[in-house]
């Protein structure tokens, strides 16, 4: 019995489902056919058939012909003549005033803007065929190079939809001598064809409220109207028309192609600067035995990878332990633990002002008896005093460096050139803009492309490598990356952003590169290949007395120049059995592993000094990232506030 009424519900809910269907109103234009005649005086000629069908009661339709478009006044008409209304062919009376369930009489109005027909004539179930004949007076325009129809056929006040348009539009003959351009607007799957001077557009599925257009450009001898224009439109409105269709067009070529000829000759700019201003050496064949021009391994280090190094203090410290400046002797501190003290020598000898410096920092972490151990001397490390000193240590490494090879070049001339290049391609793009679309969209091209190529690439020289602050401004690059993208996408010129973004780079890059002097390159030469020396140095079968003095220098020159550990290891041995002072300071130590984890340096940054914030744009200083391990602050009692400051760990 449950399973009767279920299937009695069921079978209920189809029917009234299905009757609802069948009972949904429905009036729509199922065949919509215009038919224009352009005269040669300007005028249009115009007959509209209309089928209607309906399952539906209506008293009648209206018809709305809007003559001025506010967006398009050009090419409004000056005039309507309306010939006669007609329903399944028969001549429709025009009335002053009708009432519902009269039939085949119409109301007309026009007030100079448009025209207004209200039709009755019952609809009861059935089909009709509605006429419409009028005549628009001067729709076309005479330019200087072209004539042109642009009509809307269809305004956006229908309230039926239409199954099928087709809209035939007959020219003078005249026009077929010359190129006929045809654009429609409104329909996704609308088409057109064309036979010499006769054109026929059709679409399918028009919604309620959906306008149709046509621009329609063809010889201006065709016509002779009291309605031109002194001036040149083809190109502009091929551009605009060819643009919706994501071809824009300039002098006739496409955009995308000149977009990428300005991206080919960019990228050859760039590879021709990058090859004449990046850092390079000179080729040294074979090997180099001795330190270049007998320069300090921190400045050689500098020369090698164009930067300070996270290690050049201690090889700076390994310097002046090999110069008798320092020694290290095992000690016992005030707990019995057996440890390590560095002892400052007094000697007398000439230093470099960097080595000074060095020396200056370690002395004012002593007391009166020119020693410190290991431990307290960590702690002297960790003060705001500790920093200041190897700021001045630092700055005095780079004024060595261009006391030695000279302040790198600025190239000036060249800077200027990219600069005016890329003000060049920002107006470019904008006038390409403006052609294309015809809007305003000027301005904000060239408001947005020039505070992001002006402003960031200052910010991008200038802010060195401080990390968060390059996070932060690479953030709001993006977003105004993300508007220069929509303004030039609505500008139709969004192919010019590629080498937009690639000229932005190579302004960035010739602000931030400097042409090194010929000395440098060629010291740069000869420590590459003093590196590949004392690589090779352990497999080398000729080996000179000489180079058993040298082996403390070569020792911290693989420190310096990054060899692997094997490499230090040899070198270190072969110290250790050398009578000189670094040798004698590290017997006392007793390994290289234990020297390495007791003296190795590491510099990191809290928010603190990096040589970005010294003179030179060209060098860089990279601490490590990690904290600081072991040593207890002496004297301190709690822990201290964190500072700006740099941290020197010896451990």
């Amino acid at each position: 019995m449950k399973k009767k009424i279920l299937f009695f519900v069921v079978f209920m809910l189809l029917l009234l489902l299905a009757c609802s269907n069948q009972s949904q109103a429905t009036f729509t234009k199922q065949n919509y056919t215009i038919d224009a005649t352009v005269f040669q005086n300007g005028d249009m000629y115009v007959e509209e058939t209309i089928e209607y069908k309906t399952n539906e009661s209506k008293n009648g339709v209206t018809r709305t012909i809007k003559l001025r478009n506010p967006g398009n006044t050009t090419n409004s008409a000056t005039g309507f003549e309306l010939e006669d209304v007609l329903v399944d062919y028969e001549s429709c009376t025009r009335v002053s005033s009708a009432v519902n369930g009269q039939d085949k009489v119409y109301e007309y109005s026009y007030d100079g803007d448009e025209a207004y027909i209200k039709l009755y004539t019952p609809f009861k179930y059935q089909e009709k065929t509605v006429k419409y004949i009028y005549t628009l007076k001067n729709v076309a325009v005479k330019y200087n190079d072209i004539a042109e129809i642009y009509w809307n056929f269809i305004g956006n006040d229908s309230t039926d939809r239409t199954e099928n348009l087709t809209i035939n539009i007959n020219l003078p003959y005249e026009a077929s001598q010359d190129t006929i351009y045809v654009y429609g607007h409104g329909s996704d799957n609308g088409k057109f064809q064309k036979n010499r001077n006769y054109i026929t557009l059709t679409a399918q599925d028009i919604a309620e409220k959906q306008a149709v257009d046509a621009r329609i450009l063809f010889s201006r001898d065709a016509i002779s109207t009291t309605k031109i224009v002194n001036k040149n439109v083809l190109q502009n409105y091929r551009n605009i028309e060819e643009g919706m269709n994501n071809k824009t067009l300039v002098f006739g070529i496409d955009i995308n192609i000149i977009a990428t000829i300005c991206i080919v000759i960019i990228l050859v700019v760039f590879v021709i600067i990058y090859k004449k201003y990046h850092r390079k050496s000179k080729k040294i064949d074979g090997y180099v035995r001795e330190l270049p021009y007998d320069l300090d391994p921190e400045i050689l280090q500098y020369v090698y990878y164009g930067k300070i190094q996270k290690n050049t203090f201690w090889v700076t410290f390994l310097n002046l332990v090999k110069k008798g400046i320092f020694s290290i002797e095992k000690t016992t501190n005030k707990v019995g633990k057996e440890t390590y003290a560095i002892i400052y020598k007094d000697d007398k000898q000439k230093l470099p002002d960097y080595e000074e410096k060095a020396t200056e920092l370690i002395l004012n972490c002593m007391s009166d008896e020119n020693k410190i151990e290991l431990e307290r001397l960590k702690a002297k490390l960790k003060t705001n005093k500790a920093y200041k000193d190897y700021s001045k240590f630092l700055k005095s490494i780079e004024v060595e460096m261009d006391a030695t090879f000279g302040e790198d070049k600025k190239p000036k001339m060249l800077r200027t050139v990219i600069t005016i290049a890329m003000i060049v391609l920002i107006l470019f793009i904008a006038a390409i803009s403006a052609i294309s679309t015809q809007t305003g969209f000027v301005f904000p091209i060239i408001m947005f492309l020039s505070m992001t190529a002006g402003i960031y690439s200052v910010f991008f020289v200038t802010v060195g490598n401080n990390i968060p602050v390059l996070i932060f401004i690479l953030l709001h690059c993006l977003a105004f990356q993300a508007g220069n993208i929509a303004i030039l996408s609505e500008g139709k010129v969004v192919a010019f952003y590629v080498p937009y973004i690639i000229l932005f780079t190579l302004l960035i890059y010739c602000y931030k590169v400097k042409k090194e002097s010929d000395k440098k390159q060629e010291v740069r030469g000869m420590v590459k290949a003093l590196r590949n020396y004392i690589k090779d140095y352990s497999m080398l079968q000729e080996k000179g007395v000489e180079d058993i003095v040298l082996w403390g220098e070569y020792l911290i020159m693989a420190i310096a120049l990054g060899l692997n550990n094997n490499t230090v290891n040899y070198f270190y041995d072969g110290c250790i059995q050398s009578n000189n002072n670094l040798g004698t300071s590290l017997v006392i130590v007793g390994s290289y592993n234990t020297f390495y984890s007791g003296f190795g340096t590491t510099f990191s940054s809290v928010r603190g000094y990096s040589s970005s914030s010294s003179s030179r744009g060209s060098s860089s200083y990279s601490g490590s990232s990690g904290g600081f391990s072991g040593g207890s602050s002496s004297g301190g009692g709690g822990r201290r506030r964190r500072r700006n400051r740099i941290i020197l760990i010896l451990y």
